[in-house]
């Protein structure tokens, strides 16, 4: 009896003092499902700095973009980040405070971006210079994992 009361004041407390700051990602039965990744510094391998963890990456909220398939040629980049896709828009998401998200989407072949400050960043290109290319098969989930990595060195 006592353990009971111990576990119910021990699970009222953690749920009433640490509220989620972002919901789940829903359960979708077809599109994109995934995580978003953040990548900085020196990511070389090194037997000095063999910590795995900074090499994994971590978690970040970020807004979501999803066009129908944007080539390299309809776009306008500058560093590194798109300004403008001349593509057709046809999602906005976010990720959740652990970088997973899902997104329902029609079958089809998707471009994948994040929204950052200067603009929406992809790291990922086919053989055709198409932009981070995503198929949404029927009543498939494709997952995929986005890696924000303009701040890392390999």
């Amino acid at each position: 009896m006592k353990m009971t009361i111990v576990l119910l004041a021990c699970f009222l407390t953690a749920t009433c003092t640490n509220p989620p700051t972002q919901k789940l990602p829903k359960q979708i039965k077809q599109g994109i499902s995934g995580q978003v990744i953040w990548l900085e510094g020196n990511l070389m391998p090194s037997i000095d700095q063999p910590d795995v963890n900074t090499r994994q990456g971590k978690p970040v909220v970020r807004e979501i973009h999803v066009y129908k398939l944007v080539n390299v040629k309809e776009t306008e980049s500058q560093d590194g980040f798109f300004i403008k896709v001349k593509g057709t828009p046809v999602k906005k998401s976010y990720s959740d405070a652990s970088g997973n998200f899902s997104i329902p989407l029609p079958i089809g072949e998707y471009s994948v971006f994040v929204k950052e400050e200067q603009g929406l960043y992809a790291n990922l290109f086919d053989g055709k210079y198409n932009i981070n290319p995503v198929v949404v098969n029927r009543n498939k989930i494709t997952e995929i994992k986005l890696k924000i990595d303009y701040k890392a060195v390999y």
